[in-house]
Formats: C-alpha cells, sequence, structure tokens
C-alpha cells in the first residue's frame, strides 16, 4: 500500500476495505489507519502473511460495527503472485476469537483454508454472534464434535448460508443437530465430508425445508435412499451437486426428480448407475431445469441429443476431460505442489498428522490420494534367505578379531 492510499483512507474513512493480495499490508500498517475506521463494515484480509494475531485483536476493539470479516487462503494458478497462497499462518484462535467477541454485529465470517484455527473458533462464533448470516470455514478447523454444529445452530438462529467442505472426520450425527437447531438454511455445502450418508441427509430434509443449495460432492455413502429424502423433504431446492456418488442410480434420481420441480442446477457426473431412464424423469418432472452435469455417466449420446433438441435452454455438460477422474484433473500435480511448496513461509506452523495435512490441501485430487493410499496397502510375505554357513564364516572371523 503506497502513502498516498493511506493518506486518501484517513481523509475519507470508507465502509468498505479489500486488502487482499496487497502483499506490503502488515500490522504496523493496519493499526496506522484503525483510529480512523471507527465505522468500517466490512473487511477483507485475505492472504496477507504479515497479519498477525495482535492486528486483527485491535481491528475488533476499534471496528465494534463490523458485519463482514474474510481471512481466507487464496488459490494458487499458474498466472498468480508468488505469493498469492500465502497461508495467513500467523493468524490463529485467539486473534479471530477476540474480533468475534468484540464485534457482535458480524453477519458473515469468511475463513476458508486459514489452517491455524480449529473447532474450538467455531463454537465461541456460536456463543457470540446472534446476528450471523453465512459462515464458510471449508478445509479449516476441522470438526470432530457435533455438539459445535448445535451450539453454532443455538445461537446463530438467522444462519442461512454454510460451507462446511473438506470437514472430512465431521461426525454424521452432526446433521441431525445442525437441521434440528438452523433450520432456517438456504445454502449447505458438504463436499468432501466422508462421514455424510442417506441418514444425514435425510436429517437435513426433516428440518431444513427451505433449503435451496446442497452440495453432496464425493459423499460416497449417500444412497438413493438419501435421493428419496431430499425429494420428499426439499421441494425448495433449485441447485444440487452429487458429483462422484457411484452409489446411487435411476430409482433416486426419479424421487428427486418428482419431489424437486424448481431444480435449475444438477450436477451427476461420475454417478455410474444414472442411465437414459434418469434424464426422461427429469425433463418429465424438472422444467426449470438449466444445467445438467453429466461426466462419466451410463446415459448415450443419442439420449442425450434427443433431450437437448427437445429442451433448448438446457445445458447438458457430459464430455470428460482428458486425464480426469473423480476427484478432478491429475495432470502435472506433482510439479504444481512442488512449485506452491517452495513459495511457503513454513515457519512458526504447528506440527500436524499426515492425515491432517492431507486434507487441508485445498485440490480435490490430492484428497484422492489420501483415500487410495488406505486402498494399496500390500502385505509383503517375502521372507528373506537365511544362509547358516555363511553366518557362521562371520562369527568366527568376529571371535579371531576379538581375541587378537
Amino acid at each position: 500500500m503506497c502513502i498516498r492510499d493511506r493518506q486518501t483512507i484517513k481523509e475519507a474513512p470508507p465502509e468498505r476495505l479489500d486488502f487482499s493480495d496487497a502483499y506490503a499490508m502488515t500490522d504496523e500498517l493496519l493499526e496506522e489507519l484503525l483510529p480512523h475506521l471507527s465505522g468500517l463494515k466490512h473487511i477483507n484480509l485475505s492472504s496477507l502473511p504479515e497479519i498477525t494475531d495482535h492486528s486483527i485483536m485491535e481491528l475488533g476493539r476499534s471496528c465494534p460495527l463490523l458485519e463482514t470479516f474474510e481471512l481466507r487462503r487464496a488459490g494458487w494458478s499458474c498466472s498468480s503472485s508468488p505469493n498469492s497462497y500465502a497461508l495467513c499462518s500467523s493468524v490463529s484462535d485467539r486473534g479471530v476469537c477476540s474480533l468475534v467477541r468484540s464485534c457482535t454485529k458480524l453477519t458473515a465470517v469468511v475463513l476458508s483454508g486459514s489452517p491455524r484455527v480449529t473447532e474450538g473458533l467455531v463454537s465461541v462464533i456460536g456463543q457470540s454472534l446472534p446476528e450471523l448470516v453465512e459462515l464458510d470455514v471449508r478445509n479449516a478447523c476441522l470438526i470432530h464434535d457435533d455438539s459445535i454444529l448445535q451450539t453454532l445452530g443455538d445461537g446463530c438462529p438467522k444462519l442461512a448460508r454454510l460451507w462446511l467442505d473438506g470437514h472430512f472426520e465431521m461426525p454424521a450425527t452432526g446433521m441431525n443437530e445442525l437441521g434440528f437447531h438452523s433450520p432456517n438454511l438456504k445454502l449447505l455445502s458438504l463436499s468432501h465430508c466422508l462421514t455424510i450418508d442417506s441418514e444425514s441427509v435425510a436429517s437435513v430434509a426433516r428440518f431444513c425445508h427451505g433449503l435451496e443449495e446442497l452440495d453432496l460432492t464425493m459423499c460416497s455413502d449417500v444412497e438413493n435412499g438419501g435421493l428419496a429424502a431430499i425429494g420428499h423433504g426439499l421441494p425448495s431446492l433449485r441447485r444440487l451437486v452429487l458429483y462422484g456418488l457411484d452409489t446411487i442410480g435411476d430409482e433416486g434420481v426419479g424421487h428427486l426428480a418428482e419431489g424437486c420441480r424448481l431444480l435449475e442446477e444438477l450436477d451427476l457426473s461420475y454417478c455410474g448407475g444414472v442411465t437414459d431412464a434418469s434424464l426422461e424423469l427429469l425433463v418429465r418432472h424438472c422444467s426449470m431445469l438449466k444445467h445438467l452435469g453429466l461426466e462419466a455417466c451410463a446415459t448415450s449420446l443419442e439420449k442425450r441429443a434427443q433431450i437437448q433438441q427437445a429442451c433448448p435452454g438446457l445445458e447438458i455438460v457430459a464430455q470428460v476431460p482428458a486425464f480426469s477422474g473423480p476427484y478432478g484433473s491429475m495432470m502435472d500435480w506433482d510439479q504444481e505442489s512442488e512449485i506452491v511448496a517452495a513459495e511457503i513461509d513454513w515457519s512458526g506452523l504447528p506440527p500436524v498428522s499426515y492425515t491432517h495435512l492431507r486434507a487441508h490441501e485445498t485440490p480435490e485430487h490430492l484428497v484422492c490420494r489420501l483415500l487410495l493410499e488406505k486402498k494399496k496397502i500390500i502385505t509383503y510375505n517375502h521372507k528373506i534367505p537365511h544362509n547358516k554357513s555363511k553366518t557362521n564364516r562371520i562369527l568366527l572371523n568376529i571371535n579371531e578379531k576379538s581375541n587378537t
């Protein structure tokens, strides 16, 4: 940030500030501006490696009217700056908890990818932010206790949008707590939450009848019964992602089509049990459908062409990209990971387990490797041949040397 920008902010304090990717921003610069920002309502501090808990705590004390707080880890791309993968590794529960307790008017908190926040922070958010509408904790603060979701629902009755992607050890029973205590949810994202099953989905459908968007990417324990619960309990659903659910088929899609007639976007890619029968049911019941993902499904080209001609407003995506699978592209992932790792400052990060580390990798195909490696356990039963005569000669030589 240049001196001219700082002077402008001091003279005419804005209500919204976006410092994301402003790599020169430090604690000192932010604290210099805070006395002039008492009316600040929105701030984005994503991807700033020099920002620490100290300035986050000062932000909470100086800006009590804050409504939106963003502290996300940026993604990496070939065209981005080397610093764009900054981990915000100096910000932890200590700083964010202090801010949350000071800024009780917060309606949106975004912490996706932040590696040093824990599930305890989610509990503090539930206890401190009664006006919260949006919470994004994708690939951050892995939730292991279902009471955390109960606390969140009890304390945030207005919660409408919740992202829990990547919480692969979250108890399935947590969905019952979440659904019962957060009936006003409009968006729920559970991508790569590996413990989610049909019963979990039924719990959400039982209580959150106004849900409009649901993402179940790679929740491979969800079966046709889960889709039947969605069709019965979520009539307002407009967007549904079932990417990679090879456990579902035409029966489940039939229940879905009959109950969710307002669907506009449906992704069935890599659902191997989906055939032409599903297409007929969707076209018959879901007249508002605009986007349909069918990559790697067992649907025929003729049937897709027939439906495309009958429904010109429907976009069907069925082409499978090269080097692709249900977990994403596998092309050059090793090279990309090496480049990213070389550009991260790892100092100050606490030690974590291998499973924890791999779960926080944002590219989906890296999470895939963790799952695959569990299945590639090879038992070696080869016995090492024992040459008794050779062993005796070695022992004899050792004894002779020790005697001399």
